[in-house]
């Protein structure tokens, strides 16, 4: 669950990085280097989050190294997009640049944290933060048909976002320090009831991933471009 939880998180990042790319800088194509930069970054964020699930199993040893050596591979992989960035900045442009640095060091705080609970809330917030922004401004532009007439987010629109970013900090804490299950069996009184809606608000992320790998699927022409028409990036 963890290992694919985080290859969802970053693939969401890929795809946002394509629009982006397509929006800021029309006619120059995400690369193939700048593929295998951002892949590099998700494959090593799926392998090396191994760590936070382990527990006290016989394979632990194996998921702390193989945290550290994903760690440093991630650095390397980093600056090497550090490094891309500056060669390329007159034909990227610093919008899409700073963009490509935050998507390969999206799970650095995986390997400078060793507390499981302030890692995956990081980077999970961050997701989690980015997919409310963008649904959002989907839907105040849901009858959009061009990206010429598409609106930015109304200042009622940023607070009601804020409120509702408030709840998914809060909900966020409570699911990965277990006090969400423990909060359910004291209001209902059975551990089963409190292990079941813990179990089921996994089943509805885990059916999330599913819906998203489809509904998301930017190589679709057709959703590409209504992506495209309602997502202001250059705000």
């Amino acid at each position: 669950y963890a290992v694919w939880q985080n290859w969802r998180f970053g693939r969401q990042n890929f795809g946002i990085y394509s629009l982006v790319a397509i929006d800021l800088t029309p006619g120059v194509r995400v690369t193939r280097f700048e593929r295998y930069l951002i892949h590099a970054s998700i494959t090593l964020g799926s392998i090396g989050v191994a760590y936070m699930v382990v527990g006290t199993h016989p394979l632990k040893p194996y998921a702390d190294i193989a945290r550290e050596i994903c760690g440093y591979l991630t650095l390397l992989v980093f600056l090497l997009a550090v490094g891309y960035v500056l060669v390329k900045r007159a034909t990227i442009g610093w919008q899409r640049g700073v963009f490509l640095l935050f998507v390969t060091a999206f799970f650095f705080p995986q390997y400078l944290f060793d507390s499981a609970s302030i890692a995956s809330n990081t980077y999970g917030l961050s997701h989690g933060l980015q997919y409310i922004l963008l649904v959002a401004i989907l839907a105040i532009n849901k009858d959009v048909e061009t990206s010429a007439s598409r609106a930015a987010i109304r200042p009622q629109m940023a607070a009601a976002l804020a409120f509702f970013a408030f709840f998914l900090v809060g909900g966020a804490w409570l699911m990965v320090s277990g006090e969400f299950a423990a909060l359910m069996q004291r209001v209902s009184g059975s551990e089963f009831v409190g292990d079941f809606l813990v179990g089921a608000a996994a089943g509805l992320v885990v059916a999330h991933f599913i819906v998203d790998a489809d509904a998301w699927r930017l190589s679709n022409i057709e959703i590409r471009g209504y992506m495209l028409a309602r997502l202001p990036f250059k705000l």
